[in-house]
């Protein structure tokens, strides 16, 4: 299936890279265009990227572009990787969302697979999902919240070994095409309403920080419906530092 990501920041690109590693037709396109930075390098920040991309390059699998409508038009599944913060509290930029919901909108003619990945707004899958709807006037536009678990330094070897992905989406035709894209890898995938989806990768984000277990049980008793049962099994720390 032809995957687009947009978004190719450290989580973005590794994202775009790796899916083109398993033979997924990727496009990746950048949602802001920020000043060049003199140590700016790929291979300098994550092991194993440099390797990967030439490698999809060369086989034909990975592509970029530079203009968001063109990126979405063919795609089947659109990513968007628009950042992360370690905190509930921490302002996630969303003004970078706008643009790449907009492009979806207006020239997404199919009905892609949206996945919003990573560490977003509490609720914004589901108004993401409203807002395609209402503007695309496609109905069964799914949009679904797509954990991360990579490490910065080790984004190549947590995507390719996580042991245990988490979902958040209720439409049987999302867990189908999810199933599609990690079907070569051994990977548990977990399914969860994405209001529960988020707030996993809040405590995730929390885990690699000191201190952070006040955190954790300050949202896991918080009011929001969130016991200590529901979320355990998909907290667990495993033996590669992924939930």
């Amino acid at each position: 299936m032809n995957i687009t990501v947009l978004g190719t920041g450290s989580v973005g690109l590794i994202t775009g890279v790796s899916l083109a590693y398993l033979d997924h037709p990727t496009l990746c396109a950048e949602l802001s265009h920020p000043a060049p930075k003199r140590d700016d390098g790929i291979g300098s920040w994550e092991p194993g990227l440099n390797e990967l991309l030439l490698t999809t390059i060369h086989r034909q699998t990975l592509r970029f572009a530079s203009d968001l409508s063109e990126a979405v038009r063919e795609a089947d599944v659109i990513y968007i990787a628009a950042g992360n913060s370690s905190s509930p509290h921490d302002s996630v930029n969303s003004t970078l969302y706008r643009p790449a919901l907009e492009a979806i909108a207006f020239h997404a003619p199919r009905n892609p697979l949206v996945v919003l990945q990573g560490t977003v707004p509490q609720g914004m899958t589901k108004a993401t999902q409203r807002f395609l709807r209402k503007h695309s006037g496609n109905e069964t536009l799914s949009v679904v919240h797509h954990t991360e678990w990579m490490r910065r330094g080790k984004g190549i070897r947590d995507f390719f070994q996580s042991n245990r992905l988490v979902i958040g989406t209720r439409s049987e035709r999302a867990r189908e095409v999810t199933e599609e894209i990690y079907r070569d890898l051994p990977i548990s995938i977990r399914y969860t309403d994405p209001s529960h989806s988020e707030w996993i990768q809040y405590a995730y984000q929390a885990c690699l920080v000191p201190l952070s277990s006040n955190f954790v049980l300050s949202f896991w008793k918080d009011g929001h419906g969130n016991d200590r049962g529901r979320f355990s099994p998909s907290l667990h720390i495993g033996g590669k530092g992924t939930p």
